[in-house]
């Protein structure tokens, strides 16, 4: 959006140079001194990805404008050339019923500080009421390719609807933004607006303070935006602990309260012991600074091979390279590539170098709609699944959860293909070398993508798209120009297949050097534990011909293709429905159960920083209270750490899901929790007592046992008499229902013509 600007002298803000106070006061420094010193300092270049979204908002822009003139609406257009803000206030006052684009601008801000604000609203919409206008007022409509609603928008729209009050006396009571979905959503001016109003004062009191002379140091965790060569080039020259890889806000301050603020004094420092830091998290850390010092200015980043974590951790050997199958000749090394501006978002590429009798070779399955991505997800899980088949040994590696993320959320999207994702997963056939990395290797980068990681095996790369970033933005070009949908016509999607193929031949060597340096360290490779994927009633999918699953797929199976369902459409449509909602309540509790394993993968430091759950338990010495018949066992943990977990909670231990237990206290303020144990789980613990060390991860599992039962039960008996209940049949139908006397009206209706709503809701 368009940012701050002086005219006559004086200084005009936007909603975006409030969003970006937000995101960072020293971006805002940044912004203003560029205002007042020009040519002084310069942002960063728009990246490719935000020229193809501005492109992208255009386009949605003009799509609503189309459908408010469907819907018959007068739109006025407001002139191109100067005097934007007088032409807006003409056609207010002229009472057009859409202003397409208006410009509003005020004099001094009326709360404590003086200031100037302008808004570009995409629609000013005429609504009902009185006001200095008339017998009308307007309203500010936003258009957005987001399919849901952000601060950000909020702010937007806030300001519009604070300058639409300068010009027609009255705040609008609402507020709507137009989403990429084609949702239109509106909300209430007063849930919003006290919160922009006070962000307007912060800002303005900033403005009002801003002296050009003293640069503030970039804040911690900040968004620093079009400023972030900048800040990061100030960190670096202060040699800010924020550089040290994967250290956390929490972690730098108690770091500086015991005077370690630079990353050379953490890899020099010479305390054995940091305040309310643990002493394993103090160590990493410092490790890490140490191998960052050193890497400086070199060819290649130092590294150093980990053989063993906290103890309060999964099975030190279940860890790091210990995670690293042995090659297998069915392995395959995948790489997504996903274009997130499209409703429900598009995976579009789906690439994979396989080592077919020793050579290299690559695999790709392309999808540029619903349609096309269905058929590649399925095609390519058919030919992963058969090579697992074949190989059970093999693996499929990938870097960073996004692929089995999204291949998740495909098997859900499409309804297909969930056994054999479930069993890959079962089998932990997918291997993450993220997670292998994290707590295998401590490597002296800033951070650790798999960018930062190939300084160790292979040289820089070149080419059009380097990033993934750049590759939403080159499919965007793509879409626009016409070419061919075959990449083998399309000078546009060659470039990202050879990007995609790049990325799968990094995780291929990758792989390589891990297993070299695994091999050098002497660490074995340890199989999975048998861990439940499902609800522990809940049988293999695969294993089980009587499975509901089954009869979703008899029900799906039987449906012919669309042209030739006209004769009985409402009977197939039924029988799609039933047989669609058999697996409903099992495919929405499978992402509970991959939380819980991901979570039972963590580490301690990692389930600190997870809000759903508790990290870093120590057990008190003080003996347990009696809780009727059970024992209460009292924890300590750092109380600044942010949890959601409360007194009643059912909890699983993180590193042990056999043992699951109920939270019976929590005393937030001093970092105390009591965990009540019944005699038959203390009867299950080595000595018969909990351990000294240990996280939790909640039960979040709710059981819809019964209603899935229900919805069998429908559906088996549509399946043997192509019948439903009358009053199912109704309701999928969309037939009135057929009320007795004694529960209608005169006309046969539940609400009379004339009765109150409220009261005959209540009757």
């Amino acid at each position: 959006g368009r940012r701050m600007y002086k005219d006559n002298g004086r200084d005009y803000y936007s909603p975006t140079d409030l969003n970006e106070f937000l995101a960072s006061p020293f971006a805002t420094w940044m912004s203003r001194y560029a205002l007042d010193a020009p040519g002084q300092v310069q942002p960063d270049p728009e990246p490719l990805s935000l020229t193809t979204l501005a492109e992208r908002v255009c386009q949605h822009e003009q799509t609503c404008l189309t459908q408010l003139r469907q819907e018959g609406r007068e739109v006025h257009m407001l002139p191109a050339d100067t005097g934007r803000v007088e032409a807006t206030i003409a056609a207010m006052r002229a009472g057009h019923e859409v202003i397409y684009q208006g410009w509003l601008q005020n004099g001094a801000a009326q709360d404590v500080q003086p200031g100037y604000f302008f808004g570009r609203p995409d629609f000013l919409v005429r609504t009902a009421g009185a006001s200095v206008l008339g017998n009308y007022g307007y309203e500010a409509w936003d258009a957005t390719l987001a399919t849901q609603p952000s601060p950000a928008h909020m702010i937007q729209l806030c300001c519009s609807a604070d300058l639409l009050q300068t010009v027609q006396g009255q705040r609008p009571d609402s507020m709507l933004l137009w989403l990429g979905s084609g949702e239109r959503r509106r909300f209430r001016t007063a849930d919003f607006i006290y919160y922009y109003l006070a962000l307007k004062r912060a800002f303005l009191a900033y403005m009002q303070h801003f002296d050009p002379a003293v640069q503030p140091s970039p804040e911690l965790g900040g968004d620093y935006g079009r400023w972030t060569t900048q800040a990061t080039r100030i960190l670096e020259t202060a040699d800010h602990l924020s550089r040290v890889a994967n250290i956390s806000v929490s972690q730098i301050q108690k770091l500086n309260a015991a005077g370690i603020t630079t990353l050379t004094s953490l890899a020099e420092s010479s305390l054995a012991h940091v305040p309310r830091l643990e002493d394993t998290v103090f160590a990493r850390l410092k490790e890490q600074a140490q191998l960052q010092a050193a890497s400086a200015g070199a060819d290649q980043p130092a590294y150093r091979i980990l053989l063993s974590d906290s103890p309060a951790d999964p099975p030190a050997q279940r860890r790091g390279l210990a995670l690293l199958p042995p090659a297998s000749p069915g392995d395959i090394f995948f790489d997504m590539e996903g274009y997130p501006l499209v409703k429900g978002g598009l995976e579009y590429l789906f690439g994979a170098l396989a080592l077919d009798d020793g050579q290299r070779v690559f695999h790709d399955w392309w999808a540029h709609d619903i349609d096309q991505e269905r058929r590649a997800f399925c095609d390519f899980i058919d030919w992963a699944h058969a090579r697992w088949q074949a190989d059970p040994a093999m693996h499929i590696y990938h870097y960073a959860n996004y692929e089995v993320a999204a291949l998740r959320r495909l098997m859900g999207r499409h309804g297909s293909r969930e056994a054999e994702v479930d069993t890959l997963l079962r089998h932990e056939v997918f291997v993450d070398l993220y997670t292998v990395v994290r707590h295998g290797v401590r490597v002296g980068e800033p951070h650790y993508s798999i960018k930062n990681l190939e300084r160790l095996y292979r040289p820089a790369r070149a080419g059009e798209v380097t990033s993934a970033v750049d590759s939403i933005a080159v499919y965007e070009r793509w879409l626009a120009s016409g070419e061919a949908q075959d990449w083998t016509a399309s000078p546009l999607l060659r470039a990202i297949r050879a990007y995609n193929r790049d990325d799968c031949e990094s995780t291929w060597q990758l792989t390589c050097w891990l297993r070299e340096r695994q091999q050098e360290a002497g660490i074995a490779w340890i199989p999975k534990q048998d861990v439940p994927l499902e609800a522990p009633e809940e049988p293999d999918p695969l294993a089980d011909p009587a499975s509901p699953q089954a009869l979703a797929q008899t029900l799906l199976a039987e449906i012919p293709p669309t042209p030739q369902r006209h004769a009985q459409a409402t009977r197939w449509q039924t029988q799609e429905l039933l047989g669609r909602m058999v697996e409903f309540h099992r495919r929405e509790a499978k992402p509970v159960w991959w939380a819980m394993l991901d979570r039972h993968a963590m580490t301690e430091e990692e389930l600190v920083q997870d809000m759903n759950c508790l990290g870093g338990l120590r057990r008190l010495s003080q003996p347990p209270e009696p809780i009727k018949r059970s024992h209460g066992f009292w924890y300590s943990y750092d109380p600044d750490q942010d949890t959601k977990l409360d007194g009643g909670a059912q909890c699983y231990f993180a590193h042990d899901l056999e043992m699951k237990i109920p939270i019976h206290a929590v005393d937030q303020e001093r970092g105390r929790i009591c965990l009540k144990f019944s005699p038959q789980r203390l009867k299950q613990l080595p000595d018969g007592l909990p351990p000294d060390s240990l996280s939790l991860i909640p039960d979040e599992y709710v059981s819809a046992r019964v209603i899935e039962n229900a919805v069998r039960d429908v559906a088996q008996t549509w399946k043997e008499e192509n019948r439903l209940p009358s009053a199912l049949d109704d309701f999928l139908l969309r037939r009135p229902p057929r009320l007795q006397p004694q529960h209608s009206t005169d006309g046969g209706a539940l609400i009379g013509p004339n009765e109150d709503r409220s009261h005959a809701v209540l009757r």
